[in-house]
């Protein structure tokens, strides 16, 4: 049976590539095995003679490579830089230490893995969630989707060594060499654990590439020390210069050229500039800046959305573009107007989606959402950090007031004179001119819902847009149609969100299935087919047939083609009407089919609200001091409440990868033949209300939609 499904995967896989795509795999196994027989022979992935040529030319660059260091962020005299940031974040070097005591401790927080403390000598290898070991094998030979091993996601966020420029920024701040040894032994340990092509950790270009972006990173913030004038810096350049051409080799293309690909370019780029000097390194500054430029453009929308449809991969992907714009800006390597053009409308979408507590809708695949952190408190948002570093790039205030604060990220990417220019940026409290408004981004597929009032912003996100990017759509989910709502910047219904990747099949499944969200799913098939863990067999179509947004009422009418596959079709229609004066949403939905089918109806609730049946079809909904509720014109549904339910899977969020919690799931089932209208209606209020006055309101309304 397991045989059967490798099998499936491998011809479905396989469907999702061209002709061109297969030969260029196969052309990487043949490469790959050319290596381990380099390696096998002469002790290094190349042929003794270059390599032999690439070790003594470190060796003669060596001063080269620290000159290079002081033009990546710290230009200026550093004991200026550290008054200024003591100045502008009082607790920022307290919170900064915290956390590098902490990695001393070897004690590290990643994904739902908080404060776990790995020991006097830190097993890059291991599973801390399985206790695990990933074999020490040659790189191609080890398939890091295994399941069997669990989610190779939790061994991979420590070797990506996001932590250790927190120990640079540390020993800068306070000159205690400790955490530059502590930075030294540690990239000491990793190479000698992971000799090159060996073991999990080099099976993946991305991963080395955020590796080598971080090394270099921390570098910058300790090139001073005296201990880089030992060997450790020679061996340090080997390993950056071997992952750089790991990357170029074996960079993703076709159907995984993703945000994997534009981490790999910001990756190849960086090195480059480090490097500057190699004669190799002008090939990846090259490469790396020509698949940024291409890529920006080919993985954005024109409306600025991210073509993954994924809003947390959207931040990952602007901190990959934003960094390597910036340094190379320090170097005299300028990113085309266009470029930044692109990133601004990047970042004015996360401007129109972001809610006044900082939280964005939870799309797609969600994993960290950045990079680059660069600070240690822990009410980082790296949201509200684009925010910040866009007010200054773009000069535009309306940014630094959705940011609300100057933070440390935006301070070390963009210098010393960063702060002066955010504050010179006039923004006044709750000024209405920088709130963002009712918003289509059509090509995206995202139509943002909005009012502000003397209450509270409501803010409703509706998806009418793509599956995925590519042909494999890997971190889209079934959810066309689907809708979540904010109020007061609390969650109310939501997009459950993701928990597992490459292991636990069937929660990944239902995470990305149609009935994790708040849409209608039909004959119990979601709307897109299932492939894979990061693939679909068949993907819906999502189409918008008009909207219109005024001061006083919104409405958005869309439709998807995910059932037409069906031997009877059957097509879902939406309308999504917003009377702003009186805080109702009016949601209908029309199927259209010939035979019998079975639908059901879902919506999501935030883990925070509590819940309670004021009739049969309507629910009150109370989050913090506001009220939600929610009415279903057809009394003759099965109107179920399900929290943590296992069979079936429903009731379940989770904002975090690896993590999830129990929270109410609605859900409304029904068979019908033909033809079927359903009207759901969506009551905010500030204050509690009796079931008459609802359904008084529910009339009112259902007019005011009739006459416009």
């Amino acid at each position: 049976m397991q045989m059967n499904k490798k099998i499936h995967w491998y011809i479905n896989r396989a469907k999702a590539m061209s002709f061109p795509e297969l030969l260029w795999r196969l052309n990487n196994k043949i490469y790959a095995k050319k290596q381990k027989l380099f390696l096998f022979l002469f002790g290094s992935p190349l042929d003794r003679k270059r390599w032999q040529s690439i070790e003594k030319e470190i060796f003669s660059r060596k001063e080269n490579f620290l000159e290079n260091l002081k033009n990546l962020f710290l230009k200026n005299n550093k004991n200026d830089i550290k008054e200024l940031f003591r100045k502008i974040f009082p607790e920022g070097e307290k919170n900064i230490i915290e956390k590098a005591e902490a990695i001393l401790r070897h004690e590290f927080s990643f994904s739902d893995c908080s404060n776990v403390s790995l020991g006097k000598k830190i097993n890059w290898h291991l599973d801390c969630k399985t206790g695990k070991e990933w074999p020490k094998k040659f790189w191609y030979d080890i398939n890091p989707k295994s399941s069997e091993m669990g989610d190779i996601k939790y061994v991979w966020e420590l070797n990506r060594h996001q932590h250790l420029p927190l120990l640079g920024i540390a020993y800068l701040l306070t000159g205690k060499e400790k955490y530059a040894e502590e930075v030294f032994s540690q990239l000491k340990d990793w190479m000698e654990e992971n000799p090159p092509y060996y073991g999990v950790n080099w099976t993946s270009p991305l991963e080395a590439s955020i590796r080598i972006v971080f090394w270099i990173i921390t570098l910058s913030f300790i090139g001073n020390y005296r201990y880089l004038e030992k060997e450790i810096l020679l061996d340090i350049i080997k390993y950056i210069f071997l992952q750089a051409e790991f990357v170029y080799r074996y960079r993703s293309k076709y159907s995984s050229a993703n945000n994997h690909l534009i981490g790999e370019a910001a990756g190849l780029f960086i090195s480059g500039i480090f490097l500057k000097h190699f004669k190799t390194a002008t090939r990846w500054i090259k490469s790396g800046y020509k698949i940024l430029i291409e890529e920006i453009e080919k993985q954005t929308y024109n409306d600025g959305v991210n073509k993954e449809q994924t809003i947390s991969y959207q931040s990952f992907v602007l901190d990959f573009f934003l960094l390597s714009g910036l340094l190379g800006k320090k170097i005299g390597i300028e990113f085309s107007n266009e470029y930044w053009h692109n990133i601004e409308k990047m970042i004015d979408f996360l401007f129109s989606v972001i809610d006044c507590n900082g939280n964005v809708p939870n799309i797609g695949d969600s994993g960290v959402g950045y990079v680059i952190r660069l600070n240690g408190s822990k009410s980082f948002n790296n949201y509200r950090s684009l925010l910040a570093t866009g007010a200054v790039l773009f000069s535009r205030d309306d940014f630094k007031y959705k940011a609300q604060n100057f933070d440390e990220k935006s301070f070390w990417l963009l210098g010393q004179e960063s702060k002066k220019k955010f504050d010179d940026l006039s923004v006044k409290s709750k000024d209405i001119k920088f709130l963002p408004q009712s918003q289509a981004f059509p090509e995206g597929g995202y139509y943002v819902l909005r009012s502000e009032q003397d209450k509270g912003e409501i803010l409703m996100l509706f998806d009418c847009g793509p599956l995925g990017y590519l042909s494999i759509a890997a971190h889209g989910h079934a959810d066309a149609l689907s809708f979540i709502l904010n109020v007061g910047g609390n969650p109310i219904f939501i997009d459950s969100g993701i928990y597992a990747y490459h292991s636990k099949k069937e929660w990944r499944d239902y995470f990305r299935g149609t009935s994790a969200h708040n849409t209608i799913r039909i004959d119990r098939e979601n709307q897109s087919v299932i492939g894979g863990p990061f693939l679909w067999d068949r993907k819906a179509e999502a189409y918008v047939e008009n909207y219109s947004f005024t001061d006083n009422y919104d409405i958005v009418k869309g439709y998807h083609n995910g059932y037409i596959r069906f031997k009877d079709p059957v097509v879902h229609k939406r309308e999504i009407f917003f009377d702003k004066f009186k805080n109702v949403f009016v949601i209908e939905d029309f199927l259209k089919a010939k035979d019998k089918h079975f639908l059901e109806q879902f919506f999501h609730l935030d883990e925070a609200c509590k819940v309670g049946k004021l009739a049969k079809n309507c629910l009150e909904i109370k989050s913090k001091s506001y009220y939600c509720y929610l009415l279903n014109d057809s009394i003759d549904l099965e109107f179920d409440l399900l929290k943590g339910s296992s069979d079936p899977i429903l009731g379940w969020q989770s904002k975090k990868f690896g993590v999830k919690h129990p929270t109410w799931s609605v859900r409304l089932e029904k068979n019908f033949e033909g033809k079927i209208k359903l009207f759901t209606f969506i009551f905010v209020s500030a204050e509690r209300k009796k079931l008459e006055d609802i359904l008084k309101s529910k009339e009112e309304v259902l007019n005011t939609r009739v006459n416009v």
